[in-house]
C-alpha cells in the first residue's frame, strides 16, 4: 500500500502534464483516506514539493499556452494542441491546489509547507493574478494560507514581509464585484496573523489611518463579520490596543446586527447618540439571528470593557441602550456577559473604582471575567479548513487512526500504459 501511494506521489513530478493531472486528481480523490494521510504525515516533503511545484509550472504556462490562442497565427492544429494544453494546465492547477487546501490540515505537510516558502510564494501567486487582472485561483490559495497560518511558524513567515501582508489587506478590503467573494477566506488568514503580538502590531498600524480601522468597515460585509469580528477580538483580549479600537467605527456598525431596532420604542431610542440613532435608522438596523457572530461580537464586547478606555468608549456610543436592547433579545449563552458588562457600564468610573475598593463587587460582578490574551500557539487562531468536498463535513483527521485503505483500490491501474517521456 505504501508503495502505491509513493508511486502515485511520484508521478506528480512527471514531465507530461496529461500524466501529472491524473496523479493529482488521484492525490485529491485520497485526501480523506486515513491510510493515505498517514502516508503523508510520515513523508510531507514528497507531498508538499510537487504539489507546489505543480502550481507554480501551470500558472507559469497557461498564459503562454493562451496567448498562443489569443494570437490565432497559428495552424489550426496548432491552436487545437494550445488550447487543448491550456485546458489540461488548468485541471491540474485546480486539483493540484484543492490537494494543498486538504493536505495542508496535516501537521507535518503543513509544517513542511511553510520551510519551503508557501505562504509567500502563495501571496504573490495571488498578486501576480491580481495584478494581471484575474483572481481565479485566488480562493484555493487563501484557504491553503488560512491552514498554514494556524501555526507561528506560518504567521512569522507572513508578517516579516511586510508588503506581502500589505497587499493582503489591501486586497480583502478592496471593493469586490459581483455576488462571489472569492477573497473571503482571508479573513481568516488575517485573524490568525492577529493572534500573534507582531502581527497584531503591523495590523494597527498606518500612517494615515489605522489598518484596524479599514479592516472594521469590512463588517458591512455579511459574509465576512465572523472573520472581522474575530480580528477585532484578538485586539479587544489585548487591552494596550483599546486605544485603537477607540478610533475605529466598530461599535457603530456593531450596532447595525444587534439592536432590534424595529422592537425598541422610540423613547427609549432616545437614549442613543444623535448620530447613531440616524444610522441606525437609515441603515435598517436588526437583531441577526447568526448566533456566530452574535458570540463573536459579545467577546469584543465583554474584552474592551476591561479597561477605563473600552468602558469610555462604549459609553460614548451609547453601548448601555444598545447592549440593554441585544440582552432582552439573547437566547444564549452570551446573555451573562451582557448583563456583566451593563452593570459595569451603569456605574461611572469613579463610582466603579470606590465599589471595587470600598465595597467589594457590586451588583455580584462589576466586571466581566477576565479574557486570557492569545497564547503564542494562538487558542484565537481560526481552525484549519475542511476539506474541499461536496457532502457532509468530515470529521478532523487524527494521525494514528487505522484505515481500511480501501480507496487505493479505485485508482489500481491507472497509470498502466503511461511512460514519462
Amino acid at each position: 500500500m505504501a508503495e502505491g501511494f509513493a508511486e502515485l506521489l511520484n508521478f506528480l513530478s512527471a514531465q507530461r502534464i496529461d500524466v501529472q493531472k491524473m496523479a493529482v486528481e488521484g492525490v485529491l480523490g485520497l485526501s480523506e483516506d486515513a491510510d493515505f494521510l498517514r502516508h503523508c504525515q510520515s513523508h510531507p516533503r514528497k507531498v508538499a514539493r510537487p504539489l507546489l511545484r505543480l502550481v507554480e509550472k501551470t500558472e507559469a504556462e497557461i498564459p503562454v499556452q493562451l496567448a498562443i490562442v489569443e494570437a490565432n497565427e497559428a495552424s489550426k492544429a496548432e491552436l487545437e494542441a494550445a488550447a487543448n494544453e491550456a485546458t489540461l494546465l488548468g485541471g491540474a492547477r485546480t486539483e493540484a491546489l484543492r490537494s494543498l487546501v486538504n493536505l495542508s490540515s496535516v501537521p507535518t505537510v503543513r509544517d513542511q509547507l511553510v520551510a519551503l516558502g508557501a505562504p509567500n510564494r502563495c501571496i504573490e501567486a495571488i498578486r501576480s493574478g491580481w495584478l494581471e487582472g484575474r483572481i481565479g485561483g485566488a480562493q484555493w490559495y487563501a484557504m491553503v494560507l488560512a491552514n498554514i497560518t494556524t501555526t507561528k511558524a506560518g504567521q512569522e513567515a507572513v508578517i516579516k514581509e511586510e508588503s506581502l501582508l500589505r497587499f493582503l489587506i489591501g486586497a480583502y478590503t478592496s471593493k469586490h464585484v459581483g455576488k462571489e467573494d472569492p477573497l473571503i477566506t482571508l479573513g481568516r488568514v488575517l485573524c490568525n496573523i492577529s493572534s500573534d503580538p507582531n502581527g497584531r502590531r503591523m495590523l494597527a498600524g498606518g500612517e494615515e489611518s489605522s489598518t484596524l480601522a479599514l479592516l472594521t468597515q469590512e463588517l458591512s460585509n455579511r459574509g465576512r463579520r465572523v472573520d472581522v469580528l474575530s480580528i477585532i477580538g484578538n485586539f479587544c483580549i489585548d487591552e494596550k490596543y483599546h486605544a485603537v479600537v477607540d478610533q475605529t467605527e466598530f461599535f457603530p456598525l456593531l450596532s447595525l446586527f444587534v439592536y432590534p431596532l424595529e422592537k425598541v420604542s422610540a423613547q427609549e431610542q432616545e437614549a442613543l447618540p444623535e448620530a447613531l440613532r440616524a444610522t441606525l435608522k437609515s441603515e435598517g438596523a436588526a437583531f441577526t439571528s447568526d448566533v456566530a457572530v452574535r458570540t463573536s461580537a459579545c467577546t469584543c464586547v465583554v474584552a474592551l470593557c476591561r479597561s477605563a478606555t473600552g468602558r469610555n468608549y462604549l459609553r460614548r456610543l451609547g453601548g448601555v441602550e444598545v447592549l440593554r436592547a441585544w440582552m432582552l433579545q439573547e437566547t444564549t449563552d452570551n446573555r451573562s456577559g451582557l448583563e456583566a458588562v451593563l452593570r459595569t457600564l451603569r456605574l461611572s468610573e469613579k463610582e466603579l473604582q470606590e465599589a471595587l475598593e470600598v465595597e467589594g463587587d457590586p451588583a455580584g460582578e462589576a466586571l466581566p471575567a477576565r479574557e486570557a490574551l492569545p497564547a503564542e500557539e494562538g487558542p484565537a487562531v481560526q481552525a484549519a479548513l475542511p476539506v474541499v468536498r461536496e457532502g457532509p463535513l468530515p470529521e478532523p483527521f487524527h494521525p494514528g487512526e487505522s484505515g481500511d485503505g480501501d480507496n487505493l483500490d479505485d485508482l489500481a491501474g491507472i497509470f498502466e500504459g503511461i511512460t514519462d517521456d
